[in-house]
């Protein structure tokens, strides 16, 4: 199997690769617009995705494309005949998806046994936590997936869309790395403490990224209980964790990096505070 990745920036050259049974593709339409007006549809994207059968990796950035929930119901019901994909990154970041788009998106990836590596970007959108848990229910099912990447800052879910996904991701067994960007998103009291409880069960991780920075409803209690509730997990390797620009007064850094020392198989901490 060839390694080549096929760049493309506009679906005339799509168009013409069509027939040359593409496996790796990098589709990027961010910089050209070719999607803002007439959206997946009309533009011919769904027509031509369905017909890249044959990938198995896909990277597809629709950045600023006034993607509304229609559109991603066609995106994905396109890449339902990609069937042979193992790595998806998908950047949706900037449009206009609500609950309704995270349920399609939820709905596609609940089919993909094959994947492996998943990497969503769904930056400044409109989900709540209803469509984060449509979300979690789709990407539970995944059960071979190794790495998983979710950024979700700046949308409208709080503490129970948050810690609804984290528990679904249980059912991952196969996971080993996981990064998800929950900054700039509202959380109220008690979600350091729910989302500890639900990262320390994630057993099987090695490595952890995770940013909550800029979500100004973490106080000191949520903090110190995010991150005492996490050096719980001992298979981590590697945490990576942001939790600048909060509400955290009086506990310090030290306070709360002392709780990771006993972690037996920690070799790496970055930790921003």
């Amino acid at each position: 199997m060839s390694s080549k990745i096929s760049n493309i920036y506009n679906l005339q050259d799509l168009d013409k690769q069509i027939k040359s049974q593409l496996k790796n593709a990098n589709l990027d339409f961010s910089k050209t617009n070719a999607i803002y007006s007439d959206g997946i549809s009309g533009s011919g994207l769904s027509a031509q995705l369905a017909q890249l059968i044959n990938l198995e990796n896909l990277s597809i950035n629709l950045h600023k494309s006034n993607l509304e929930d229609t559109d991603v119901f066609e995106l994905v019901n396109s890449l339902e005949k990609c069937q042979n994909l193992i790595s998806l990154n998908i950047k949706l970041d900037t449009n206009h998806i609500g609950d309704e788009g995270a349920s399609y998106l939820g709905n596609y990836l609940s089919k993909c046994s094959n994947l492996k590596y998943l990497n969503i970007d769904l930056w400044t959108n409109q989900i709540n936590d209803q469509g984060l848990l449509s979300l979690s229910q789709g990407i539970q099912k995944c059960k071979n997936l190794r790495s998983l990447e979710l950024t979700l800052c700046e949308n409208g879910f709080g503490n129970k869309g948050a810690i609804d996904l984290v528990t679904s991701i249980q059912s991952c067994y196969n996971l080993k790395n996981l990064t998800i960007d929950f900054s700039l998103n509202s959380f109220a009291e008690q979600f350091g403490f729910g989302l500890g409880t639900a990262l320390a069960r994630l057993c099987y991780l090695t490595s952890l990224q995770l940013n909550l920075s800029n979500s100004q409803a973490l106080d000191d209690t949520d903090c110190y209980d995010l991150c005492n509730l996490l050096a719980k997990n001992e298979h981590l390797i590697a945490i990576n964790l942001e939790l600048q620009n909060n509400n955290c007064w009086y506990v310090t850094k030290k306070q709360l990096e002392v709780k990771f020392k006993k972690m037996k198989k920690l070799i790496k901490l970055n930790f921003s505070f």
